[in-house]
């Protein structure tokens, strides 16, 4: 089911259909759909199918056309000097400023609906994330170390911000939790601006207004997922509490159920993003199914998150965040028991950095191609750079999930806090090193889509098939795909 609704919103992107199309058809196959039930189950099964795929295709289509979203920077131009009219949602503080998302665009008396992120400088002191708001601004793009552009956007009065859309209770309970951490892991009066915004990213998930420096050693060696709160952060979290809770002799369905709670209060702390919530979806499912002893594979928790992410927003399809976040779990699903089992002796049992490694491989290999499309930047560091930082960014974690539980007890914030300023200190240390090492951030130009689809299919083919001809011949065409990706950044 889920692979016919990610087939049926792909389709809806790229065949030119009007939206209502997609449903008309479900609805004059529904009839022979009924009357075929009666023939087996394997027609049933296609029927369903076919109507999944439809009924995706409808909702991707629908979100593109009727729901038009041109980007801020392709509609206005860089040269406009402004003021412009703009609607925007208030994400959260970014230093002294504002991040916000462009909702749309007044252009001729009439709004166009628009999408891009920016920097919102001048906004009134009353303003709230998760709030919806109107305003004159005008607006300056700049371009940064990484050829990146950023948005930046100056009010131009603000007495005459306009409030749309209140934040919610939820929202606001979210946002006064988030503050109160805020505060609390930057407490510490002998943390860095680096370390900051090392904690407050791996913790939190929150990104400073010194995000691109910060950030920019991570993508150089191929460990940028560290900081961005994903599935591995929330499974370091509850493995932590899950072990936690069997020491002091809880069961196991009590001990998932509490893994369960720990995620909900993670995701009142965090940026909610599409890896964390792809993640919180498949750990709540697991563990409320696991608490009343419903067993369930980790294929179809996943199948559950990319049903009801794509059904809330079926633009998150063209996100790298979505493209990177479930292909490469996809992969450490099917692909690395398959590698695993096929490489390794009968009655043999690896060691935990031998697992580790043919993990990292695995992912690496599965979402280097799909970054580099989208941010045209790779580094042949990715693997020993994320064996090396992952225990570093997971102490930094747990250390600042301590430090918020110990805020009250002052000694044991004290001792926690040096910890975290040395173990941040040391994250960031660690990596600027492997930055400075020639095969980080090596350039790779345009690729194209079918480019990268290829390299996909044969890499998948190469981890699964046994040896043989097959086997061969994918490891060849992985390799003649990679030899001028190699080659272009050293020429």
């Amino acid at each position: 089911m889920a692979a016919a609704w990610l087939a049926g919103s792909i389709l809806g992107y790229t065949i030119d259909l009007p939206w209502w199309m997609w449903y008309t058809v479900l609805l004059l196959g529904t009839p022979w759909w009924v009357m075929s039930i009666q023939s087996g189950r394997l027609v049933l099964f296609c029927c369903v199918l076919l109507a999944i795929t439809l009924l995706a295709g409808g909702r991707s289509a629908a979100a593109r056309q009727v729901l038009s979203s041109d980007h801020i920077l392709h509609y206005l131009g860089s040269e406009r000097a402004g003021p412009v009219e703009l609607r925007v949602m208030i994400e959260g503080e970014f230093g002294s400023a504002t991040l916000c998302n462009i909702n749309s665009v007044k252009h001729l008396g009439a709004w166009i609906p628009s999408s891009g992120s920016a920097v919102l400088i001048g906004a009134p002191a009353w303003i709230e994330p998760n709030q919806t708001v109107q305003c004159l601004a005008r607006f300056r793009v700049s371009r940064n170390e990484n050829t990146q552009q950023q948005l930046r956007l100056f009010i131009v009065d603000p007495f005459h911000v306009l409030l749309l859309t209140p934040p919610s209770r939820i929202a606001r309970i979210a946002n006064t939790t988030r503050a109160l951490a805020h505060a609390a892991l930057v407490s510490g009066p002998n943390h860095s601006i680096e370390s900051n915004s090392l904690v407050l990213a791996i913790v939190m998930g929150a990104r400073q207004h010194d995000w691109d420096e910060v950030a920019d050693p991570f993508q150089r060696t191929g460990t940028a997922h560290l900081l961005a709160v994903s599935g591995l952060h929330l499974a370091i979290v509850c493995w932590f509490v899950f072990c936690l809770a069997r020491v002091v002799g809880m069961p196991p369905r009590a001990a998932a159920l509490l893994s369960v709670i720990v995620i909900l209060m993670m995701l009142l702390l965090i940026t909610i993003r599409t890896p964390i919530l792809r993640s919180a979806v498949m750990a709540t499912t697991g563990a409320v199914l696991l608490g009343i002893r419903w067993r369930i594979s980790a294929g179809t928790t996943l199948s559950i998150a990319v049903i009801l992410v794509l059904y809330s927003n079926p633009l998150a399809i063209l996100r790298p965040g979505f493209q990177l976040s479930f292909a490469v779990v996809a992969a450490l699903i099917w692909l690395l028991p398959a590698w695993s089992s096929r490489s390794t002796q009968d009655g043999q049992t690896m060691s935990w950095w031998a697992s580790s490694l043919r993990a990292a491989t695995v992912a690496w290999s599965i979402a280097t191609p799909i970054s580099m499309y989208h941010f045209g930047m790779y580094s042949v560091l990715g693997i020993p750079a994320t064996l090396l930082l992952t225990p570093v960014m997971a102490s930094v974690l747990l250390l600042g999930y301590t430090k918020l539980m110990c805020v009250w007890l002052t000694p044991v914030s004290m001792g926690v806090d040096y910890l975290l300023d040395f173990v941040s200190w040391l994250l960031w240390t660690l990596v600027n090193v492997l930055a400075g090492i020639p095969g980080a951030g090596l350039l790779c130009g345009s690729i194209g889509w079918y480019s990268v689809l290829l390299v996909e299919a044969a890499t998948i083919v190469f981890f699964v098939a046994k040896p043989g001809a097959v086997w061969r011949w994918s490891g060849l065409c992985v390799l003649l795909w990679w030899i001028p990706v190699l080659l272009v950044p050293i020429h």
